[in-house]
């Protein structure tokens, strides 16, 4: 039986993306980065009484993450067909934690295999369900590297 490491060391990475997949070689130097989304972030859903107290008037709905994952190695993603718009279930490289305990932990799906307890928080890889809003892709021709960039918004 294989495991996410015996994966890493065939020359992939933890990464997942539904449908279009992640070629060998395209992803070793692979980054994310999960940030809320814009109307999750928005600062006028952040209020100030006239006394200073703070008030969060984000509706829950919007608590959503947008994710840009970066690449540069030997090959390109699979991206033939991949537009804007469409939907894509991403197993993040990126991990989130929570207390062990906390009442609808955790938020997300986990990415099976990838949740490991340590002193008293539980640290797992989410499972996104997210569109594709843009991407990028530039390669230099002599010394063959190729980057690119995908950027997510959760549905």
């Amino acid at each position: 039986m294989s495991t996410p490491l015996d994966y890493l060391y065939q020359g992939g990475t933890l990464l997942t993306l539904s449908v279009y997949g992640i070629p060998f070689f395209s992803a070793r130097g692979i980054t994310q980065s999960l940030t809320p989304i814009r109307e999750a972030a928005n600062r006028q859903a952040l209020p100030r009484t006239i006394n200073g107290q703070l008030f969060n008037l984000v509706p829950s709905i919007f608590l959503k993450y947008s994710t840009q994952i970066e690449g540069k190695d030997q090959a390109g993603p699979s991206r033939d067909m991949l537009w804007p718009g469409a939907l894509i279930q991403v197993g993040c490289v990126a991990t989130l934690s929570y207390p062990v305990g906390l009442p609808g932990a955790p938020g997300r799906g986990v990415v099976t295999g990838s949740s490991v307890t340590s002193n008293g928080f539980v640290t797992y890889r989410p499972i996104l369900n997210c569109m594709v809003m843009t991407f990028d892709d530039k390669i230099e021709e002599w010394p063959h590297e190729y980057s690119w960039k995908l950027e997510l918004e959760e549905v």
